[in-house]
């Protein structure tokens, strides 16, 4: 959803809420003589134009007292709880001041109204200051200071604070004061008019050479540095002076001063205090609470009791809640829908075009007033509390939205609210509705394509039965074919006078017969007896035309009983071999030879034919073996019906040198006939 009035860039003030009212916010042209507060609201009496209120966005005549607007008003009486104006009294001189319950000071004078609140500083010394604190372990040979005392300059005052700003002492010293520190010689102090040790009072221990800083066992001056036990002495000289270490601010550098109390540094720059810790801005302390922007400069930070003191050149600084910014006092949310003002997110239109909400705040503080939100858990948003959150089309879902408030950069202890709200979508847009659109849709779709499939299936059973009928044929065609060359080698015996051969050869062929009957009955054929009809087909052969080499070679990995092929597929090749290869050699008394090999493949079997024979010459299709043609018309419908591979290739010497006689492959896909 698109974001109105949003600011996402990094975690700096956004605003900073005016302390300071002029004319520009509404103060009065006439003058302002008196001023009230009451009901949690402040009033100003003025010459000549009656009463005004101080409301959020500055000030405004005041319609409660409206019967007062042409009068003077001197003072406010307070009579059965009610604010009663006085017209009569005297003129009272500026600055007029008040302090409400709260702690905040509204200090008026002639064209300003300006509100201290109680986080406002407090400036305790005006003169040129610095802080010294040592701890009880530091002053523990001095059983007056032995929990640990703050010392605090202001101009030549040396004032001692317990931790808890309890005054301890208060000494006053001629000309400057320079340093103090916990040393072997015990706790001393430089001055502009000698050296100082502490013995529940300052005694005078020495003079001369000005200490501007001890350090160690040396003390800096200002031709050097020297050994602290013989300039107290006085007995040093110029061998002793050594070149100082010490380095000054570096120049041009925004940061003044930076102290660690605890685990918070407290940093002063030009952009005046500001607090840390572990890399991240707690808060900060500027002009709005009365902490003038510094100019470079000694700065000292610390904490006495519970108020943060701040040593400056101009001057000692204090602020109540160890520094930290008044938290809100007051704030809540208004919302709106559409850009109209709503009572809350519970009950939103359908699908509405913008929703936002404003934050409504009531201070206790000038610090920067800064807020952020969040949904459902994510990262959060930065934004400008003085101006609205809009989000214009939100996507429809529910929603946990999280708004904090703070005057902390860190958020801790932040005014928190969070709230439920849910975005309806239009009826057509609801997950519900597309749910049965899409039920319904694939609904019609998978009946749709039930029903082709059922009109494909019964298309492909037909087409099955046509095959398995045209398969049927085939192998009818090939008995015959078979049945025609075994009588013609009958004949043939009788006409050559070999009645006996003749007997053998019938009885062969009878049992030939039943193994070929057998197989054409079925669509299949197991191996083991297709190898028993080709092993009696070549006996036929032999017992016709003579012997001649024959192997039959079954790869161990094949179990020919559990391996099925085509019926009466190999028996017309062996048959074509026979009358193309091994007879024209057995005419030319050359030796005539025949190889049957089953391999085992991926997918089926590879039976290969081969021969020793002149060599195979393609014909054309009205010259060519029948029985080729009827085994390549039943491989091509068994690949159709199966979607399997089903086929045959020749390779023969006349058409690669590299071979001898006939190759002739078989690829079965058997695994699509079991």
């Amino acid at each position: 959803m698109k974001i109105r009035g949003l600011f996402l860039l990094v975690l700096i003030p956004i605003f900073t809420y005016a302390q300071s009212f002029g004319p520009a916010e509404g103060f009065p042209s006439d003058p302002v003589i008196s001023i009230a507060w009451h009901g949690e609201r402040l009033y100003l009496g003025t010459q000549g134009s009656g009463v005004f209120e101080l409301v959020e966005d500055g000030l405004i005549p005041s319609d409660h007292f409206a019967n007062y607007s042409r009068n003077t008003v001197f003072g406010f009486n307070v009579v059965a709880d009610s604010l009663v104006p006085l017209t009569e009294g005297k003129l009272q001189s500026y600055p007029l001041g008040l302090t409400n319950v709260n702690g905040t000071n509204f200090i008026v004078t002639e064209g300003l109204l300006d509100i201290q609140y109680s986080d406002y500083a407090r400036v305790k010394f005006s003169e040129a200051s610095g802080i010294w604190r040592f701890s009880s372990t530091e002053l523990a040979s001095f059983p007056d200071l032995k929990g640990g005392a703050v010392f605090l300059r202001t101009g030549s005052r040396l004032l001692i604070y317990s931790n808890e700003g309890m005054l301890l002492d208060e000494t006053a010293f001629k000309g400057l004061i320079f340093d103090i520190a916990s040393t072997q010689e015990g706790l001393l102090l430089s001055t502009e008019g000698g050296y100082y040790s502490w013995r529940g009072h300052w005694h005078k221990v020495g003079a001369g050479m000005p200490i501007f800083a001890f350090d160690g066992a040396m003390a800096r001056t200002p031709i050097g540095s020297i050994p602290l036990t013989k300039i107290l002495s006085g007995s040093w000289s110029s061998e002793d002076v050594l070149p100082s270490t010490h380095r000054g601010a570096e120049k041009n550098s925004d940061l003044y001063s930076s102290d660690v109390i605890g685990n918070i540094e407290y940093q002063i720059s030009s952009r005046g205090l500001l607090a840390i810790q572990n890399n991240t801005e707690l808060f900060s302390i500027g002009r709005s609470r009365g902490f003038m922007p510094p100019k470079p400069g000694n700065y000292d930070v610390t904490l006495v009791g519970d108020e943060l003191w701040v040593a400056t050149p101009s001057g000692v600084y204090t602020f109540a809640n160890q520094g930290l910014p008044n938290p809100i006092s007051y704030w809540d949310l208004s919302f709106e829908e559409d850009g109209l003002p709503v009572a809350s997110l519970d009950a939103l239109q359908i699908a509405p075009h913008s929703i936002g909400f404003t934050a409504d705040i009531k201070l206790s503080s000038a610090s920067p007033v800064l807020a952020r939100y969040r949904f459902n858990e994510e990262d959060w948003q930065i934004w400008d509390p003085k101006s609205p959150v809009v989000f214009d089309h939100p996507a429809p879902g529910r929603y946990e939205l999280d708004v904090q408030l703070s005057t902390r950069r860190d958020f801790y202890e932040a005014n928190s609210l969070r709230l439920s709200y849910i975005i309806r979508a239009p009826w057509f847009k609801r997950p519900l509705v597309w749910s049965f659109i899409i039920f319904l849709i694939s609904g019609i779709i998978i009946f749709w394509q039930r029903q082709l499939r059922q009109k494909a299936d019964a298309k492909l059973a037909l087409t099955e039965r046509l095959a398995d009928a045209e398969l049927a044929s085939k192998r009818s065609q090939m008995n015959p074919h078979f049945l025609f060359n075994a009588l013609d080698a009958i004949s043939n015996f009788i006409f050559t006078n070999q009645p006996k051969d003749a007997v053998n050869y019938m009885g062969k062929l009878a049992k030939l017969m039943r193994l070929t009957l057998d197989g054409s009955r079925s669509t299949t054929m197991v191996l083991a007896d297709e190898v028993e009809l080709l092993k009696q087909y070549i006996a036929l052969c032999e017992l016709r035309y003579g012997s001649f080499g024959f192997d039959m070679v079954v790869d161990d990995e094949i179990d020919q009983f559990d391996t099925f092929l085509p019926p009466l597929l190999l028996q017309p090749i062996v048959e074509n071999a026979i009358q193309h290869a091994v007879r024209p050699n057995m005419q030319l008394s050359l030796e005539a030879n025949i190889k049957i090999q089953f391999s085992a493949t991926s997918g089926g079997i590879l039976v290969t034919v081969i021969d020793n024979g002149p060599g195979y010459k393609k014909r054309s299709s009205t010259d060519r073996s029948h029985g080729l043609a009827i085994i390549e018309e039943r491989l091509d419908l068994l690949s159709k019906k199966h979607q399997s591979v089903f086929q045959m290739s020749i390779i023969s010497s006349t058409m690669d040198a590299s071979i001898s006689g006939t190759h002739v492959s078989l690829i079965l896909s058997t695994h699509a006939l079991d």
